[in-house]
């Protein structure tokens, strides 16, 4: 069995991009010092840190298979009862969790924050104060951010949803006439995913989430085209690496835009697409799944506790614990 630890893996990536430092890869997530010895493996940290470290070098952690210490592994489910009972609606559960939530650095705080104004956002329906909850959540991992000075940032996955979630509830709760700079805020963001986002698949959903957010936009001040154009994309990425996940919402808009260039239903493929899957995902999906939340992600990641590996490696090579 062949195991190759995290730090190695970003100390690796950090070398192929030459030009790369140690503090702006860190900046906002840990310190310089904690990186070293993350890349030395002599710095135990949570798995979100390691994601978005991975992400802003550019890979993705959503195919590997992970050895975790119990606390790491507490930590993981965590987060994913959190995220089912926001989407169930036990707001009750959901706040608890949430308070009780170990928020020792700025990745954690930020989770809790975004998860936080998710909760706020689904259930409350208080928009204002899920976007005040977001600008927290960015500034956490991103201090000073700026679209002006975007560029000067490295993004990881996880940081670009909150960008675009923050836009995505400003732009519903802001007046029609307000919203222009929040439609060029996503078309930056757009930019930024096809400039700096490598691994495909990463790209591809992020950039499906992104194409979603910023073709509604088009769609609702009358850009018809410009919206098909820009959803035909979002669908094709993920159509190329056989994902689902935020498809429906791409189809579902693009009958629309449909719709509204007369394009007559029985013509129209992603009108069959879109009933296809909507047929697919209501009888084989949970009822509670989301189809349009931005924070929720397909990944092929498992999880295996150390204490139970070491055992079953001992057990199939016949050794007794003394």
């Amino acid at each position: 069995m062949h195991f190759i630890s995290a730090g190695s893996i970003i100390e690796h990536a950090k070398k192929e991009q030459k030009n790369l430092t140690r503090k702006k890869l860190c900046h906002g997530i840990c310190t310089e010092q904690a990186l070293y010895a993350i890349e030395a493996d002599r710095y135990e940290t949570d798995t979100l840190m390691i994601d978005i470290l991975l992400q802003r070098l550019g890979k993705s952690p959503d195919k590997l298979e992970i050895v975790l210490s119990q606390e790491a592994y507490r930590l993981v489910r965590l987060r994913d009862l959190i995220e089912e009972a926001v989407l169930r609606g036990r707001k009750k559960l959901a706040d608890m969790v949430l308070q009780s939530y170990p928020a020792q650095n700025s990745v954690n705080q930020m989770y809790q924050k975004r998860m936080q104004a998710c909760l706020s956002y689904r259930m409350d329906q208080d928009y204002e104060h899920a976007a005040s909850l977001l600008q927290q959540a960015v500034a956490l991992t991103l201090p000073c951010f700026s679209y002006e000075t975007m560029e000067d940032y490295l993004i990881s996955t996880i940081e670009m949803e909150n960008l675009l979630a923050l836009e995505r509830i400003q732009f519903e709760y802001v007046p029609q006439e307000n919203r222009q700079h929040h439609i060029r805020h996503l078309e930056q963001c757009m930019e930024y995913i096809e400039k700096h986002f490598k691994d495909e698949e990463e790209k591809a959903k992020i950039c499906s989430k992104c194409t979603w957010l910023l073709a509604r936009t088009y769609f609702e001040q009358g850009e018809t085209v410009r919206a098909m154009v820009l959803c035909e994309k979002g669908i094709d990425g993920l159509r190329k690496h056989t994902m689902i996940y935020f498809m429906l919402p791409l189809l579902e808009l693009m009958v629309q835009i449909g719709n509204k260039l007369g394009i007559a239903p029985e013509q129209n493929k992603y009108v069959k697409y879109h009933e296809s899957l909507r047929f697919l995902w209501d009888s084989y999906a949970q009822k509670w799944y989301p189809t349009d939340m931005l924070f929720h992600n397909c990944c092929q990641k498992e999880y295996h506790l150390d204490y139970e590996l070491i055992k079953s490696e001992r057990t199939a090579q016949h050794i007794n614990q003394e």
